[in-house]
């Protein structure tokens, strides 16, 4: 998946995982993807890097792509559930 319209002029250790994230992510179903979302937060807690709000939600966008309408769906329940925690 090409994420460069998503990286160009990122930190380079933000680019890095979300290219990483974009390529483990790739052709996952939507039960497989909340544990790879978490992974990839919790690599960037770690490394101490956090995202805007517009980073966020191009990696959320990155995983609507493989999604069927239904499975965007329950990423939007989420999503919002998350917002409203």
């Amino acid at each position: 998946m090409n994420t460069s319209h998503i990286t160009d002029g990122l930190d380079p250790r933000k680019a890095a995982l979300i290219n990483n994230f974009a390529n483990i992510a790739k052709g996952k179903g939507s039960d497989e993807m909340l544990p790879l979302l978490l992974a990839v937060s919790n690599k960037a807690k770690k490394e101490g890097i956090s995202f805007t709000q517009d980073e966020t939600n191009a990696i959320i966008n990155i995983l609507r792509d493989d999604m069927n309408p239904e499975q965007q769906g329950k990423l939007d329940l989420f999503m919002q559930m998350l917002k409203n925690a």
